[in-house]
C-alpha cells in the first residue's frame, strides 16, 4: 500500500513511492512476493535498490539471486530506469526487462553498481547517451534474445565513458554483447566475463 509509512512493518507497494520517501544514501529493500513492474522511473537520488527476502535476510550472495528466491523487477516502456544521480547500486534482483532497458543513462553521473543480479532481457541492458564515470558490473548472469545488447553507447559526440569495469558476468542465450562507440572512453576493462551466444561480441565502433 503506497499510503503506508514505507517501513519494514509497513511497506509501500512499488519502487516509485519509496523513491518518494527515501533520502539520499538510502537503502529501498524490495521483498520477494508478486513481481514489481517498473515503467520509466527517474532515480534523482543516490540509492541503493537490494534483494531482500520475506524474513529480512539478504537475497543475495551465491550468484545466482534466482536460486534464493530473490524479489522480480518486470519492465515496461523504454527503459525500467532512468539514472539521473550519482551512486546508484542495484544489488540482488531478477530482472525481467522484456523489451525495455534495464538503465539508461542520459546525464552526467558518476559512480554506479550493478552487483549479482540475474537478467533477462529483449533490448539493451544499459544505455547511455549521456556522461558516466565509475560503472561497475560483477557477477551478473545475463540471457538476452540475440537481438540487443549488455551495455550499449548511442552515436553521439555527447557521449562520455570513463572507468567503468565489467567483471565475472555471465553472457549467455543469444545476447549480442558489448557496442561501445569511439567518442570518449577511457579505463574501460573487462576481466573474467563468459560469453556464450552465438551473436557475443564485443564491438568498439
Amino acid at each position: 500500500d503506497d499510503a503506508n509509512a514505507g517501513t519494514e512493518v509497513l511497506p509501500v507497494a512499488t519502487i516509485a513511492q519509496a523513491m518518494e520517501l527515501i533520502s539520499d544514501g538510502g537503502t529501498i529493500e524490495i521483498m520477494t512476493g508478486a513481481p514489481y513492474t517498473v515503467t520509466d522511473l527517474v532515480l534523482n537520488k543516490e540509492v541503493t535498490i537490494k534483494g531482500t527476502m520475506i524474513d529480512g535476510s539478504d537475497a543475495w550472495g551465491a550468484g545466482d539471486g534466482s536460486d534464493l528466491g530473490a524479489p522480480t523487477l518486470t519492465g515496461a516502456g523504454t527503459s525500467m530506469f532512468i539514472i539521473r544521480s550519482d551512486n546508484v547500486t542495484f544489488q540482488g534482483l531478477q530482472i525481467n526487462a522484456g523489451a525495455a532497458n534495464i538503465a539508461a543513462f542520459d546525464s552526467v553521473v558518476s559512480g554506479f553498481t550493478f552487483d549479482n543480479n540475474t537478467v533477462t532481457f529483449d533490448g539493451n541492458a544499459f544505455e547511455v547517451s549521456g556522461q558516466v564515470t565509475n560503472f561497475t558490473a560483477t557477477d551478473n548472469k545475463l540471457t538476452g534474445d540475440g537481438t540487443g545488447y549488455f551495455f550499449m553507447t548511442t552515436s553521439s559526440d555527447s557521449v562520455k565513458i570513463s572507468t567503468a569495469t565489467f567483471s565475472s558476468n555471465e553472457i549467455t542465450d543469444g545476447m549480442a554483447g558489448f557496442s561501445v562507440n569511439q567518442y570518449d572512453i577511457a579505463n574501460v576493462s573487462f576481466t573474467n566475463n563468459t560469453m556464450t551466444s552465438a551473436n557475443g561480441k564485443l564491438s568498439i565502433l
